[in-house]
């Protein structure tokens, strides 16, 4: 897999490095798109801060995936200690209703018609995968 370097923003506005790579791989007949973000320094934890974690996520979905189906695309994040592959969280908004803005309620998008860069997404439930090399 190849890496290329993205550029972050930490909380107090502190540029940040991390490096991605994007593979293709096969899974129970489909196509799916594999993202690898790697931390390659220390001015956050990637599994501790899922804000800067997720901004890095959503850069690289619009720089590189753009309009691919979020069920194709997979995750894994690699802090200095270890690497956690990621779910992506469920989508709700709350919107106005064609009643002129007098009734709001929530709207539920499901994650499998998400398509990368459409709508900021969030990655929830890490599951262990190795220690980092």
């Amino acid at each position: 897999m190849n890496y290329r370097n993205v550029v972050f923003a930490t909380h107090n506005g502190m540029p940040g490095i991390a490096k991605y790579g994007i593979q293709m791989m096969e899974e129970g007949g489909n196509r799916l798109i594999g993202i690898h973000i790697k931390q390659v320094e220390d001015p956050v934890d990637f599994h501790e801060d899922a804000v800067v974690r997720d901004g890095v996520l959503n850069r690289v979905l619009e720089l590189e995936l753009k309009g691919i189906s979020v069920r194709y695309i997979r995750l894994v994040v690699s802090s200095l200690q270890t690497a956690m592959e990621y779910e992506f969280a469920a989508y709700t908004m709350i919107a106005d209703t064609a009643s002129g803005g007098l009734v709001k309620q929530p709207i539920e998008i499901h994650k499998a018609e998400i398509r990368a860069g459409e709508v900021w997404l969030s990655s929830v439930n890490p599951r262990f995968v190795s220690n980092a090399a």
